[in-house]
């Protein structure tokens, strides 16, 4: 397996979750450790919204893990 720093991890994340040009997706917290283990952080308007970024974080090379601390509001 490639290993990939956590911090181009975050990088890929926050970018893929800009490119889907949905406002709450760009107020998600990203935090990766050196392990590939994300926690997603923040506010969404729908569980979808929600899911959608735990879908584009696993997606994601270099990701081992994730863990959804979303709030939906």
């Amino acid at each position: 397996m490639t290993y990939v720093k956590d911090s181009m991890i975050t990088t890929k994340i926050k970018a893929n979750l800009a490119s889907e040009k949905m406002a709450s997706l760009v107020q998600i917290g990203v935090d990766t450790d050196s392990n590939g283990a994300v926690v997603l952080s923040g506010n969404a308007k729908t569980q979808e919204d929600a899911d959608k970024a735990v879908s584009i974080a696993r997606a994601t090379e270099g990701v081992t893990s994730v863990t959804s601390n979303i709030t939906i509001k």
